[in-house]
Formats: structure tokens, sequence, C-alpha cells
């Protein structure tokens, strides 16, 4: 006999006062205990669902008339879920309710679930306080749902509706719980969730739920046990105490915990009038009076700080032990200790495809392979042919791919590598795998090199840096952005001709063997033809040039591919090497992403109005002490490009080294980049007659080991010719420290003073400049600038190499405008921006007279 009777009670007015009515009884019944009142409160939904389910049932008659299926009450199940389920239902807290199908293609069936929902809504939407949660599930609807639901779905109880029809659904959803995924999901989520409410049992304001020590501690012990040693909800303490892993006294203290905790959040939700799980510091004296406490807080506080230590070490003991047990993830495969295991060596053969979802496993839990899984994953594929996946293979491509699209992907990848897979897969890669480079600046080996780029692609997505992150997290296909960046250098195995060209080529093929569809392998052979692309506009070209800008998206003419090529091209440079990439570099790589990422979205009007320009820059700097007749003379003295890319702040302070200048007081400024990545130096002075200024500087700056990594070189075309010349350092990969600073200073003011000889100075610092330049090319081209000649230089390194490059430019007569210097193992390769001396580009001798001019420096 059911508790509750609701009688000949059919109208949802009727039902839903019968519901007030007997909650309000409850909630007065102060000696009531904790489970009690919960079972009761459950029980007391159950009669009135039960009620429900009947009415609709009697509404549903009604319509249909005789033609209503006898059997159709015994078609549809209503069941508890969550903490009703359980039966621990606490005043405020949710009813969670699942409908249960037998046909949902039944039109009778649908009917009576329409009528059910609406009778629902209409009972306890209108003044009970309680709140409906609701799902809808046909009996065949149990595959692949989330942790959460399953979790829900396993303490499922049937309230109303068919009994027979609860039972299957209830023994599909137990065998379509994967052991090892549910196990692992909840220790990883209350882990999570442990640390959102402070990873300790005794704090002040304690969240008698999701805390440490708290309920949700006790449930999912429960729950992974049940899971784990393969027990009813009834019996798993039980059997847990069966197995010696946990005691008859931890079972009592399991017990007066659940009754202590199941009293405390009754008190709370009813003093409240609400549902929460936070014992507050104003409610527990009114907590502890309702209980009955003397000395009030303090007693309930050191009771529930007993209860949660007990429950907190249960909970790890329950989450040890099921980590000893083989956890089943799928036929053949069970994972013990962290570690997943093979148990049946011919499912390799019968079905290959798993090699792959290992790995998959293994990075979506955690876990590694023990010691004999991985052996026999290497023997197979040793001895096995790579698969044809465009035929039998399909599903290991399709199940590589997915692989690639998935987070901690760089893990799966590398355990992949370490035992062959990838190499079965992709033999090609197999071929990099042992390949020195072919230059010095690489410290592994070329397919090592690929998988460490794999590693720094990844921590884009949860690094530091917030605008990689974001760029990231904005790519659609994640599997081609990963899959490019592990066979970006394929084509280095390739000894004839560029490694990009060739390994496009090679990705092409491997594309149409994974069976990627038309956009994704367009989108990888793009990458790997352009992945040098980037890092060589941003290392060797002006980036304020408008011509630099223009060229490179003219390539890379999407915003999806520039992102994508970005992402590529930065996690490239740094798995180089720790000396060949400095941040400063980065830096113009960033500069360059951002350029052409305005360009892209159509920001910049194809003809920029140089005056209205010009006159923004004097109402920016109208509040300055500097006058507008000032500021137009100095912007009309310099060109446009100077303009469109020096910021307000730094425009003003050139003005007023403009002036100390000309009292014959030559400026040398120091400013750091706020990371600290490098040094930005400005010189200001009167314009030597006689070019020479940067190879000075250069001079100076290579004796005080100083790295160069860009400059820029203007003279205002002023009846004074003023110079001012802007370069980017850096020590030691940082900004300059405070002692090189003063050195740097001091040598570059007395330079200026003129009173600095240079051979003298390579005595001071003990230097020597090697004799000649071994020069491994030269380019002079005109169609990387408007105005300029760039001229490229590829040599072998060698202290000083700036300076003396510079130098023979300079003695030629011919003025540099700007200079970018890239380091690359024991390459050096510089690029300069030249004119002649009367401002033109350089004619076709100029070649022939430089080489001459470097060899003689």
């Amino acid at each position: 006999m059911p508790k509750y009777s609701l009688g000949k009670l059919g109208s949802p007015s009727e039902i839903r006062q019968f519901i007030i009515s007997e909650r309000e009884r409850l909630m007065n019944r102060r000696s009531l205990n904790g489970i009690v009142f919960m079972h009761e409160h459950s029980d007391l939904m159950d009669a009135a669902i039960s009620q429900i389910l009947h009415q609709a049932w009697v509404e549903t008659a009604a319509e249909v008339g005789d033609r209503i299926s006898p059997h159709i009450l015994e078609s549809v199940s209503l069941a508890a879920t969550g903490g009703y389920g359980r039966r621990e239902l606490c005043p405020f807290s949710d009813i969670d309710i699942t409908f249960i199908v037998d046909d949902q293609d039944d039109a009778q069936i649908d009917l009576l679930v329409k009528n059910v929902y609406r009778l629902l809504m209409d009972v306890f939407l209108n003044g009970t306080g309680l709140k409906v949660g609701y799902s809808y599930r046909y009996i065949d609807d149990i595959e692949n749902l989330p942790l959460d639901t399953h979790t829900a779905l396993l303490d499922a109880r049937r309230v109303s509706g068919g009994a027979l029809l609860f039972d299957r659904f209830y023994s599909g959803i137990l065998r379509a719980i994967s052991p090892a995924e549910f196990v692992f999901g909840h220790l990883e989520q209350r882990a999570i969730i442990g640390k959102q409410w402070g990873a300790s049992p005794y704090l002040v304001e304690a969240n008698i739920k999701e805390g440490v020590g708290g309920l949700r501690d006790l449930q999912t012990a429960r729950w992974i046990a049940q899971v784990a040693f393969g027990t009813s909800r009834s019996d798993v303490w039980l059997a847990l105490r069966a197995q010696g892993i946990i005691s008859d006294e931890e079972i009592k203290w399991i017990e007066d915990a659940a009754e202590f905790l199941a009293k405390v959040r009754n008190k709370l939700h009813i003093a409240c009038g609400r549902d929460t799980d936070i014992l507050y510091i104003d409610r527990q004296d009114e907590i502890s009076a309702v209980l009955g406490y003397k000395r009030r807080a303090s007693t309930l506080m050191a009771n529930y700080f007993m209860h949660a230590e007990h429950i907190a070490g249960i909970y790890r003991k329950v989450a040890s032990a099921c980590h000893d047990q083989p956890l089943e993830i799928e036929p053949g495969l069970v994972v013990q200790r962290k570690e997943i295991r093979l148990l049946d060596g011919g499912l390799l053969s019968r079905d290959p495809e798993v090699i792959i979802r290992i790995f998959e496993h293994a990075m979506m839990l955690g876990l590694g392979l023990c010691r004999e899984t991985a052996d026999s994953l290497r023997g197979y594929v040793a001895s096995s042919r790579p698969p044809h996946l465009k035929k039998t293979g399909a599903r290991i491509a399709k199940a590589f791919l997915r692989v690639l699209g998935q987070p901690h992907a760089a893990q799966a990848i590398d355990s992949m590598s370490s035992v062959g897979a990838i190499q079965w897969l992709i033999p090609e890669f197999g071929r990099i795998m042992h390949l020195i480079p072919g230059d010095s600046a690489h410290e592994l080996t070329v397919g090592a090199h690929s998988l460490e780029a794999v590693h720094q692609m990844e921590s884009f997505a949860g690094g530091p840096d917030g605008e990689l992150r974001d760029i990231f997290s904005g790519v659609r296909n994640t599997e081609v952005l990963f899959l490019a960046t592990l066979l970006h250098d394929i084509g280095k195995a390739d000894k004839e001709g560029p490694h990009a060209e060739s390994g496009a080529v090679v990705a092409a093929s491997i594309a149409h063997r994974l069976g990627l569809r038309s956009e994704a392998a367009t989108q990888l052979v793009f990458l790997i033809r352009n992945h040098l692309l980037m890092s060589e506009v941003a290392r060797l070209r002006d980036l304020t040039q408008k011509r630099t800008v223009q060229d490179f998206i003219s390539v890379v003419d999407s915003l999806e591919m520039l992102d994508m090529l970005y992402l590529l091209t930065v996690a490239d440079t740094r798995s180089v090497g720790q000396t060949t990439w400095s941040e400063v570099q980065i830096s113009f790589l960033r500069e360059l992403y951002h350029r052409a990422d305005v360009a892209l979205r159509g920001q910049v009007p194809a003809h920029f109005d140089i005056e209205k320009h010009r006159g923004r820059i004097v109402r920016e700097l109208s509040l300055s002490n500097l006058s507008s007749d000032e500021i137009n003379e100095h912007c009309r003295a310099m060109p446009a490009r100077y303009q469109l890319n020096t910021s307000p702040d730094d425009l003003a302070s050139h003005i007023i080294y403009v002036r100390s200048a000309r009292d014959g007081k030559p400026v040398v400024n120091l400013k750091d980049d706020p990371m600290g990545l490098y040094t930005e130096i400005t010189i200001c002075t009167l314009d030597d007659p006689a070019p020479g200024l940067l190879y000075k500087m250069a001079f100076i700056l290579s004796a005080l080991d100083v790295d160069i990594h860009a400059a820029q070189v203007f003279t205002r075309e002023s009846y004074d010719r003023i110079a001012i010349d802007i370069l980017y350092v850096d020590f030691d990969h940082r900004s300059l420290p405070e002692l090189k600073r003063l050195q740097v200073q001091s040598e570059l003011e007395q330079m200026l003073a003129g009173g600095t000889n240079l051979d003298s100075m390579l005595k001071r610092f003990g230097k020597k400049l090697k004799v000649g330049i071994e020069l491994a090319n030269f380019t002079m081209m005109s169609n990387l600038s408007d105005q300029h000649t760039v001229i490229e230089i590829d040599a072998e390194d060698q202290p000083g190499l700036l300076y003396r490059l510079t130098k023979a430019i300079s003695l030629l007569g011919w003025d540099i405008h700007s200079a970018k210097v890239s380091t690359w193992g024991s390459r050096a390769r510089d690029s300069f921006y030249v004119t002649d001396s009367k401002g033109a580009k350089l004619d076709s001798a100029a070649a022939d007279a430089l080489r001459k001019a470097i060899k003689s420096h």
C-alpha cells in the first residue's frame, strides 16, 4: 500500500493543493530525522506523479475513445532520476523525471506523454515552490550519453508506468556505461569541483553538497564502486566491506554522516526557503538552534567537520580501490592503475582500428599504456604493412583524424609515435624521425622537431598568451592544423628543391589516403607549402611598408588561413631551438599578423589621405606643449610611412629630441618593451654629411654583445637634416639589464660626441673581427618596395657582421632606410631597404659594387 493516497483527486489544482498541504505538514515535523524526511518527501512526489499519469491516461482515453490501446500504460514509464531517484529529496530539491517510451512513433503514446507533461507543468509551476526537470528517452536511446546523464540514470527508479519497460531500459543503461570512462570521468570531475569549493573539508562556510567531504563525495564513492565492482545500488557498502576496502566502523561513519548531512541540508532549505547547500555563517546559529545544539554554531560545525573528515577519507579509499580494479574500456581493453592493458592479443589483427582507439582512450582519460600493451603495439606495427586507408583502413583514418581534433591530441600523437603507430599509418613520417636537419639551428631531428611543434600548438589552447588562446579557439578544423604541424617538414626527406614545395606534394598524397574532404586537403597543402612564408616576411621585410603587407595577403588571402598559418608559424619557430628565434622576432611575427588581419578585413582605405592623417595627429597632440606649426613641420619633414607607423606619444618625443639635436645635444633614449622582451634605442642627431651612423652603432652594439634585430632609419627632409634612427635590440633574449643599458648609453653618447675610435674599442673589449665574409647568397630586389631596393644577404654568421655590411653599403654613398637582422643557426640573413645618394632605387651595376665593397671590408 502506498503511504500517500490521493484517492479521486484528479484536477491539477486538487493535486497541487495536496502536495502543498502534505509538504507543509512534513516540514513542520521538527523531530523527523533527515533521511526519513527525504524518503517521505520522495514518496509524496511519487504519489502525485502516479496520479498525474493516471489522470493523463483518463484524458487520453477520452480523446482516443474505443481505439485506446489496452497496453498503452505498459509502453510508457515515468522514472525518478538523480537525488529524487535515490529518494534523497530535500525540501526544495529539483524533481527530475525521465519519460521512457517503447515506441516514439506511436501516436497514442505521444498523446499520453504530452498530457502527462501538461499536467506536470500545471501542478508544479503554480505555487508549489518546486522545480521540475524532465527528459525524454526512447527505450534504445542509451548509447553515447554524457557522464552526467549516465549517472542520473544509474540512480533511476520507476515511479509509475510500465515496469518491464523500465527494467529493460535500466539493464540497457548498465550495459552502455563504460566502466573506465565512468570511473575516471567522476574522479576528474570531483577533482575539478572540489577545487572550485576549496580543496579542504574545513571551510568555515561549507558547501555540504559539493565541498570536500560533502554529500557529493559520498555519492561519487557509491557510483564508482557500483560500476567498478559490479554491485547493486543497495549492496555497495557491504560489497566493499567484503572486499576488505572499508570496515564495519566506516559503514557506521557513512550512515551517521549521511543522516547528519541530510538533516542539516533539510533544515537549511527550510530556513532559506529555497534550494541552497552553503552553510553561511549568518545561518549557522539558526540551524544549530533548530537541531537542538546548546552551544549553537560551534557544536554544529564541529560535527560537520568530523563527518566531512570521515567521508573525505572513505572517498579516497574507494577511489584508490577503483584504480586497482580492472575497468573495461571496451571488449578486450581494460585500465588498471591508470594503465591500459590489452587482454586479447588477437584483437590487433581482427580490428586494427583499435590501435588508434587505444591512444584515443589514453588521451581522453589521461592514461598511459602498460609495458606489455606497448610492446604488443610496437611488434604489430613493425611486422604489418601500412593500412590501405582508402579501402580497408578507412575507419582507421577516420579514427586518427578524430584524435587530431580533440583536446590533448599532442599526448596521443607522441604516444603513437613512441610505438611506431604514426610511422605505420603515415610511412612518410617514419622517414624523417631519424633525419638530421640540414641547418644547425635545429636541436632535434626533423621528426622530433615536428612532434615538439605539435606540443607547442596544443599549448596555445590553455596557455598564458591570451591572443594565441583566442585565435586557436576560433579555428574550425583543428585536425587539419595539427596534421599540418605534424607534417610541415615532411618534404625534408627529399633533398631536391625547397622542402616546402616537395612537402606540399607529399601532403596532398597523404590527404588523399586519409580521406580528407576537399576543403581540408586544400588547407593542409596550403599550410605546408607556405609554412615558411610568414616567418620570412616577419624576419626579413620592413612591415611598415604597405607593399610588404599587400604582397603577403595576395598569398594568404583569407582570415581563416591567416589564423592557421600564424599558429603554425609560432609553433614551428618555438620548437626549433632555444636561441634561434628571440622574442623580439616573435613580436615582428605578431605585428605582421595584425597588419594582415586589418588589411584582410578591409579596414585600410585603398587611397590613404596623408593630409587628413596629419590633421588627426595635430589634434591628438593638441594637449601637449607642442605647437601645431612644430608638429606640422616635423610631419612634413618625415616620410609617410613614419607618420603612419609612429604613435602620437613617440612622435611627440621625437619632436622634443629634434629640438635638442638642433641645440647641438644629440639624444640617446632607451625604452624597454612592456613585456621585457627587447629594448628600443632611439638616436636623434644632426645627420653626418657622410653616411655611417648606422654602421657605427652596429659596431658599438656588437662590441657590447647586444643583438640588433631591426632598424628604422629616418632623415628629416629639412634645412638641417636631422637623423632619427630606431633600433630594436636585446641581450640574452631579453631587454637590456641595467648595467648593459648604462654601457650602451655611455658608448653611444661618446660616439655621437666624436670620441669613439672603433679600433681602440675593439681592443678595450677584447674583440677581433674575422677576416673576410663568406657570402652564401646575395640578392637585390626592386619589386618588394615602391621606393627602395631591397638587398638580402645570406652569409656565415660572425661577430660584427652587421657592422661590416652596413659600413660597406654606407661607404658607397647609399642610404639605409630600414634593416632586418636574422640569425638561423650558423647562418645570418640580413635585409636592407636602400636608395642611392639621390634617393632613387639602385641600378643594375650596384650589385657588383656592393660585392666588392663587402670583400674589402
